[in-house]
């Protein structure tokens, strides 16, 4: 494989940036809950588990399209060697 292939196997895909967004606004989402006692507390839980399931589902697009890549790949590395 040469290194300009190895380049943008490591940039972060579509998924993983989505992701890492995620992440962010649980995490703002968490911290806003902490200092908040109001009635707004329940509706913010509620969206805190939404954008967990939603973080577990991109995790997992993200293996599978990162499985998915990889097959890809070595399919057409044996199709150049050939």
């Amino acid at each position: 494989m040469s290194s300009a292939g190895n380049k943008n196997i490591s940039k972060p895909s579509q998924v993983d940036r989505a992701r890492e967004r995620l992440d962010k606004a649980v995490l703002r989402l968490e911290t806003a809950i902490t200092n908040s006692g109001s009635k707004q507390s329940q509706a913010l839980n509620e969206d805190v588990e939404a954008l967990r399931a939603e973080n577990t589902r991109l995790g997992k697009a993200s293996s599978e399209v990162s499985v998915r890549l990889e097959k890809t790949i070595g399919r057409l590395n044996a199709v150049l060697e050939s």
